[in-house]
């Protein structure tokens, strides 16, 4: 619970979603949030007020380690962000852009596994989106995928 607070703080400092620039006072704000985003809840908010500071490679990465880290590690919650996706269509192509090259081999198999044989039905669409998008990553260095 501390932990949004923190975050809800960080993010009404951080001013309105409307900005069409990052500035470097936003930057700063949207490097110390990504400490904070281990929870689909708390990455959406995230989204909402930085997403314009995704032009900062440092902060297009945090955001990139922060999807990976919870499709990898806490694909129980993909129902939560399946509920979020359909009240923010945009937050999708946002979570799936951050599915990208610097995802591990092994961890895309693992997610493509996931998404194959695990994905809960609320989340289907969200599924098969994820697994063109990890095919649309080209070949796995060890190996093709299936």
């Amino acid at each position: 619970m501390g932990r949004i607070i923190i975050l809800v703080g960080l993010l009404l400092i951080g001013g309105s979603v409307s900005a069409k620039q990052c500035t470097r006072l936003d930057a700063n704000q949207a490097d110390a949030v990504l400490d904070y985003l281990d929870s689909w809840k708390n990455v959406h908010l995230a989204y909402t007020q930085y997403l314009r500071c995704e032009v900062n490679l440092g902060i297009f990465e945090g955001f990139s380690n922060a999807v990976s880290h919870l499709l990898q590690n806490d694909w129980a919650r993909v129902g939560e962000l399946s509920a979020i996706i359909r009240s923010d269509a945009h937050f999708e192509t946002f979570v799936l852009r951050h599915v990208d090259e610097t995802i591990e081999d092994e961890d895309r198999r693992r997610l493509d596994e996931f998404a194959r044989d695990h994905c809960v039905p609320e989340a289907v669409p969200f599924c098969a989106k994820l697994r063109a998008r990890i095919s649309s990553l080209g070949p796995w260095r060890q190996g093709n995928a299936t």
